[in-house]
């Protein structure tokens, strides 16, 4: 399912505005009538990297500066999650070769045997299985303003005035940083989050996406404990003080034969204990006449071992016997599940070296002991907490980057976690699927198949040196195809024409001031694969050449200059007249003023008259040879 038409009547700055996102047809609304024409320049699986199963739909919008490049953007975001506009509209998505059709006005259709039109009505054939994912680095410090914005309330907001034409809310996923710094508390859990988020992309993907082709990625990574996201507004008073005694006790020494040789380790050593005492605790509030105190129980009821897990587990088990608990044998396979899950983590935390460096911070070396580290806790851990990273070293250019690769990542991982939280709830037939890790497995991967995301990104390309501009596309590519499961539409906005130079005209939306679209292929160059110079003047509307404003004034101020200036004056300012001659890149107006200047420095240095007789008589002599040929 993509979105291949929208015509706005009205929306913001945008103003009776219309274009096609590049597909097998070119649509068209004119005079109330909507005209759909085969597309033949359309190339099917074209922005195909390598053979993947999923279908990817790219688009690029581009244009001057204030003519809605981002608020086209904003509209498509709005539209999915209302579902309607005051102001007139037309939507158009395409799915296997049929075209949903969805207005608020009155419209004729030339040819409707292949159109199904969903005015006023249910938008969950085209919408219904969208995950919309919005990215964009731009920053704006009036988001500030909302940085103590409740979650609750913008979720009820979201109830309140959410699209009433859907079964259930849209998915959204806003990942821009201005919506980052509007929901989390400040700005450094905003820097923590993308940090550790490129950390376990890079971790996961340096070597399959070939990251190290663009950037050396730094050798240290800082390493921090986390603020945990324990919630334990469910549990007893009894078990949170249970849990928070550990911090009075020398946790890995007392409880798992281990000391540390450093402070960090001894505290992530507590988290992870008092998480395995939480998450056990709530395996046991889901069975009847079981509680979390029991946790406690089964601490000091356990049998003689060097690893509290140990103890618990089997602590829990001698209760569990005695009170004759009928479900006896599945509690004991989930305790275990998460006994051997804390288990290891600790085991690969003993592993990995940790060094201090200056100013009380700590960092890994990133080597193989680090690779699985983190592997295993983005993979198991990530969401409770117990730990942040961030890179060492990175430039502006380096994270605006990682930043776009990351946050998808973990965009990604979210829409599995609530598909997964979703199907937990539900009641699943057990005939079908005795065992749950079967269930979770076949019903995600099977579910992920069946949606559609909609990827819009705002100027995803800034902060990117020239080098990323032209090859991030082709990596994003790549990316799409191994984290994606269902079918891909990316619309972006750029101002690069490296970026611009990957799709074909009829992919492009081109806005300017005095002409709001045009991406049709006639009447404009082809964009694949042009010339970056053509690419700037043409698709970028820059009037008045490639060269900068102030270059432009001063070459022409020296100019006016230098000819009005006498042969003795250049002579007499040579070296000047040389050296900003010299300066000058483009190699037509350089070559002309070195041929005037070599000529006035000539007549200048040479002032005896039979010097001067030859010149001029040389130069008469070229002048009757040029006649000769043309008589």
């Amino acid at each position: 399912m993509n979105l291949i038409f929208v015509w706005i009547e009205e929306y913001k700055k945008i103003r009776n505005f219309q274009t096609n996102f590049g597909s097998k047809y070119i649509i068209e609304f004119k005079e109330k009538q909507i005209s759909v024409k085969p597309n033949n320049h359309f190339v099917e699986d074209f922005f195909e990297v390598d053979k993947s199963d999923i279908n990817i739909h790219m688009s690029a919008i581009v244009g001057e500066n204030g003519t809605g490049k981002s608020t086209l953007l904003d509209f498509i975001l709005e539209y999915i999650q209302k579902g309607s506009f005051e102001n007139g509209y037309i939507t158009i998505f395409e799915d296997m070769g049929k075209l949903y059709i969805d207005t608020n006005i009155d419209v004729r259709i030339e040819d409707k045997s292949n159109i199904v039109s969903l005015k006023d009505e249910s938008l969950d054939p085209i919408l219904g299985n969208l995950v919309t994912i919005f990215f964009s680095n731009v920053f704006d410090v009036r988001y500030f303003d909302n940085k103590n914005r409740n979650i609750e309330v913008y979720e009820n907001e979201l109830k309140d005035f959410g699209n009433p034409r859907l079964k259930d809310l849209p998915s959204i996923m806003n990942i821009t940083t201005n919506e980052l710094l509007a929901t989390y508390d400040n700005a450094a859990m905003v820097l923590d989050a993308d940090s550790t988020n490129q950390i376990f992309f890079s971790n996961e993907y340096l070597d399959t996406l070939e990251i190290g082709k663009m950037l050396e990625l730094p050798n240290k990574i800082f390493i921090k404990n986390g603020k945990q996201n324990i919630n334990l507004s469910m549990l007893s008073e009894k078990f949170e003080k249970f849990i928070n005694d550990f911090s009075f006790d020398d946790v890995a020494n007392m409880y798992f034969n281990f000391q540390p040789d450093n402070e960090l380790i001894d505290t992530l050593t507590l988290d992870i204990l008092k998480n395995y005492c939480i998450e056990v605790a709530k395996v046991l509030r889901k069975y009847p006449d079981l509680h979390e105190d029991m946790v406690e129980e089964a601490f000091f009821y356990g049998s003689n071992d060097s690893d509290i897990i140990k103890i618990i587990y089997k602590g829990i088990l001698k209760v569990l016997k005695l009170l004759q608990v009928k479900n006896l044998s599945e509690i004991k396979s989930k305790l275990n599940s998460i006994g051997e899950k804390y288990t290891t983590l600790l085991e690969l935390t003993r592993e990995i070296k940790i060094y201090k460096g200056l100013n009380e911070t700590h960092y890994l070396i990133n080597d193989e002991a680090t690779s699985k580290f983190i592997k295993y806790y983005r993979e198991n851990f990530y969401s409770q907490g117990l730990i942040s990273l961030h890179w060492s070293d990175m430039s502006s250019g380096q994270l605006g980057l990682l930043n776009l690769f990351g946050r998808f990542y973990n965009a990604l991982h979210e829409v599995e976690e609530d598909l997964l939280s979703s199907l937990n709830e539900m009641d699943l037939n057990e005939e079908y699927f005795e065992m749950e890790d079967d269930l979770e497995k076949f019903t995600v991967s099977d579910k992920l198949k069946d949606y559609n995301y909609l990827l819009l990104l705002d100027e995803c390309d800034l902060y990117f040196h020239p080098q990323w501009q032209k090859d991030w596309l082709y990596y994003f590519l790549r990316l799409i195809e191994i984290l994606f499961k269902g079918n891909v539409q990316v619309i972006l906005t750029t101002h690069s024409p490296f970026v611009l130079s990957d799709f074909p005209n009829s992919n492009v939306t081109f806005l300017s001031k005095s002409s709001l679209t045009k991406n049709d292929l006639e009447g404009s160059i082809r964009t694949f694969g042009a010339n970056i110079n053509e690419l700037f003047t043409n698709s970028f509307f820059i009037s008045d050449g490639l060269m900068g404003k102030f270059a432009k004034n001063k070459i022409n101020g020296f100019i006016k200059e230098f000819l009005n200036a006498t042969p003795n004056e250049v002579d007499a300012n040579k070296e000047k007249y040389k050296q900003f001659i010299d300066l000058i890149g483009e190699p037509l107006i350089k070559n002309k003023l070195l041929q005037i200047y070599n000529e006035k420095v000539v007549l200048a240095s040479n002032n005896s008259i039979e010097y001067r007789i030859k010149y001029l008589e040389s130069e008469l002599n070229k002048i009757k040879n040029r006649s000769d040929k043309i008589d």
